[in-house]
């Protein structure tokens, strides 16, 4: 839907983030968007290794502190708005599993691991949630699902690894793809790329100590 532009065009592109950035993908895309970056095209749910050392190259002495984002993940529909007839409720759960939960833990695991090789610095992670998801809509009620997992995680990591943990709830978006898919759609309440990677940069920073989840969206 063109939500994924947070992890390129903007989040990535925000002065602040103007260091070493590492793209994480599971599949080729048209990243990475600067010269500098560096991209490893990795399986987030069974490369865990080749993420472990890519991260571990990485002069990490320059640095006071690391940010590990991932944007919205995995997303499919339910019932009888299923976009295929032929796709099982059980294939639904395990793709919005693997991209949600075991995906993010993946590469936790590959920055905890750090800390005895002498690469670990503190670490700011940021990930994206719904509004809707506390209302578990029975449309994308897995989705939901998948995320409340993600969430008990992250609070349990970030209590005992000192991590410093945003969840960022967005609301409707306003993008190019979302137009293209509900062309009919009131868009004046929808969020641009542009607004969630600004907010949610300014509250990461903001941050102090744990796990903080904020909802965002147009009032």
């Amino acid at each position: 839907s063109g939500i994924r532009r947070l992890a390129g065009d903007n989040l990535a592109g925000e002065e602040r983030l103007d260091v070493d950035v590492v793209l994480l993908q599971r599949h080729l895309r048209a990243y990475p968007i600067r010269p500098q970056d560096r991209v490893v095209h990795a399986d987030v749910v069974t490369e865990g290794k080749k993420i472990y050392l890519a991260l571990g190259r990485i002069d990490v002495s320059q640095y006071s502190e690391a940010y590990c984002i991932h944007t919205v993940g995995a997303f499919e529909t339910e019932g009888e708005l299923t976009r295929a007839d032929d796709i099982q409720p059980r294939e639904i759960e395990e793709y919005l599993t693997e991209g949600n939960v075991v995906s993010v833990l993946n590469v936790m695991a590959c920055i905890r691991g750090s800390r005895g090789h002498g690469w670990w610095i503190p670490t700011r992670v940021l990930c994206f949630g719904s509004v809707s998801d506390k209302y578990h809509v029975r449309y994308w009620k897995t989705f939901s699902d998948t995320k409340d997992v993600l969430r008990k995680h992250l609070q349990r990591l970030s209590s005992a690894y000192g991590l410093r943990t945003l969840m960022l709830n967005l609301s409707s978006m306003d993008t190019h793809g979302e137009r293209r898919l509900r062309p009919n759609a009131d868009k004046s309440y929808g969020l641009t790329c542009e607004e969630v990677a600004k907010e949610s940069l300014e509250k990461l920073d903001a941050l102090t100590d744990g796990y903080l989840e904020v909802d965002m969206f147009r009032p």
